[in-house]
Parts: C-alpha cells; structure tokens; sequence
C-alpha cells in the first residue's frame, strides 16, 4: 500500500505541501495560524477529521485515478483547505465572535488572513489549468465558481435571517441557508475529487448532490452542539429553532421586534425545551445522512474501487445511529 493511500500519508504529504507553499512569506503568517486551528491541516493535535474537505477532494480522486499526480491532486486539496479555511474566518467575522483566533489577532489581521487564504486558494484552482484539458478545466473551474457563490448567498442569508423574528423562521428556511453555506463548499469538494479523478460526468453529480447534503447535515450536527452560544449571539438554527417552537413563549400573541429586528419577547427556551429541539435536529441530522448513505451506495455500485470504506469514514456513515432509542 502506497503511503498516499491512508489517511495519516495524505495528512502528511497535504501538511508539507501547504508548509512549503506558506514558507517564509510574511504575508501568511495569520494564514498559517488560521489554518493551526482545530480541525484544520496544520493543527498540531493530529486527529482524522484534521483537514476533513481536501482529504474528500484527495480520496474522491483516488477512487478514479489510484496513481494520480499527487502534485495536482494536493493543489486541488489544499485550494479546498484555504478557501473553507477564509469563509471560516469571515464567518467569524460577520457572526462578531470573540474566537480563539480573533482574541490572539484581532479582527483586522483575521480579515486579511481570510482575504490571504481566499487568494492563495484561488491562484491554487487556477494552477490546475496546465495539468488539465482545457474544456475540463473551464468545466471545474465555472463550476467551482458557482458553488462558491452559492455559499456567499447563504452566508448572506444567514445574516439577514439573524435579524428576523423567530415567528417568521420556518425549518425548511434553516435548511435552505445550511444547504447553501456550508453543503456549497461540501459539494465543491466533491467536484474538485470527483473530476481530478477522472469520474465520468453521472459520477460527478452523484457525489456534488452528496456533497451538498453533507455539508448541510455537518452544519445541523454542530449546531446541536452549540445552542447557547448560539442563541447569546441571535443564529437562527434548526436545535433552537425547534426548541421555540417547543416551548410556549412563542403562542403569544405579543411577539416584538426591537429596532434592529431582534426578538425582544422570547425568553430562551426552557431546558427540557432545548433537550427536545436538540433531539427533533439530530433526528433530522440522521435522516440527511441516511440519504448521503443512498447517494454513497448508488456511486459505490457504479464504481467498485477499494477506497469506498476509507471514503465512508470521513463521511461519517459509520456514526448513523438511532437517536429515537432510549429518549
């Protein structure tokens, strides 16, 4: 087995590539501590899920291409790092959180590390047209352009929804911003491996709807698990959402809006109240991966390569469970 075929080779060869790429240059030395973050590639606590999205984009090509470029593959992958890695930080930005990133920088030096991280991961896309035909390279290269406009359209209309009340929030609302913020970049992952790889043009639809759902079911998920903060800052998600409607501030009539459209008569949701809109997302949460699974299984039965069980770990199928039992 090559070192490039697991996940702690690919970890390892993405991490030196990106070092290689950030060496010594001052202007990504906020870049490199975005990217040092929990989560992220270079983080030096090294966990599977570190760099989850380019190692979809490496290991969705490996699928097609077992002997890929590992040069042009690893552009792709980390142009997917940088720019997930910028969104992140001008989500910080916009959302006014006080991370660990924006308490060690500052918001004007996060600013132009995300604004860093979006050039670099553009001029990485780009860099891919010498290693491609040209009519599959304009082909990625619009569709990636979509797709990242789609997530700007979602992240835009996070904030709007923020400043609505809740009684003009419908979960199918919070499903549409979550498909479009964060399933857009999910499925641009998709594409970039998908087509790197070779995968025929039923392929990589397949895997780009896979992609959107993952991204929107990750995004309920983590919500589940940040509901007070949440809350404290006005997100409107699909836990609290459904801890609102659960609980019985909202049957009242009385529901105001201050001047900046915050919700001045809805208290936060009592406890057993969060409880129950905790587990009304993750009972949804599961039934979106569910569906990834049946995109999963339809892709698999078209192309039966060794790299599926690797793929369905970092997809996180293994982690479908039964939220209805023991409640």
């Amino acid at each position: 087995m090559s070192k490039f075929d697991t996940i702690e080779g690919a970890q390892r060869f993405l991490r030196e590539m990106l070092e290689d790429l950030l060496h010594a240059d001052p202007l990504y030395a906020d870049a490199r501590v975005a990217l040092s973050q929990p989560g992220k590639l270079l983080c030096l606590q090294v966990e599977t899920h570190n760099g989850l999205w380019p190692l979809l984009v490496w290991f969705i090509a490996r699928v097609y291409a077992p002997t890929f470029d590992v040069q042009t593959v690893g552009r792709g992958a980390l142009a997917m790092e940088c720019l997930v890695c910028s969104f992140d930080l001008y989500d910080d930005i916009e959302d006014e959180e006080t991370t660990s990133i924006v308490a060690e920088l500052g918001h004007k030096r996060v600013t132009m590390a995300a604004t860093a991280l979006w050039s670099l991961g553009q001029s990485l896309l780009l860099s891919l047209h010498t290693h491609m035909a040209d009519e599959l390279f304009l082909s990625m290269f619009t569709g990636s352009l979509l797709k990242i406009q789609h997530s700007i359209e979602g992240q835009h209309l996070d904030i709007l929804a923020s400043r609505l009340p809740w009684t003009k929030m419908s979960e199918e609302q919070i499903l549409e911003i979550s498909r479009k913020k964060s399933g857009s970049l999910a499925s641009l992952a998709c594409l970039l491996g998908s087509t790197l790889g070779g995968a025929g043009v039923a392929e990589i639809e397949l895997w780009s709807e896979l992609g959107l759902r993952l991204g929107a079911a990750k995004q309920i998920h983590n919500d589940c698990f940040d509901m007070d903060e949440d809350w404290q800052q006005g997100k409107k998600t699909l836990p609290i959402l459904l801890s609102v409607l659960l609980s019985s501030a909202p049957e009242s009539s009385e529901n105001t809006v201050d001047a900046e459209g915050d919700d001045v008569s809805i208290e936060a949701p009592a406890v057993l109240a969060s409880l129950y809109g905790r587990w009304g997302a993750l009972l949804r949460y599961n039934e979106e991966m569910e569906g990834i699974k049946g995109l999963f299984q339809r892709i698999e039965a078209l192309e039966a390569r060794p790299f599926f069980p690797l793929l369905a770990l970092l997809i996180g199928l293994d982690q479908i469970t039964d939220v209805s039992e023991g409640e």
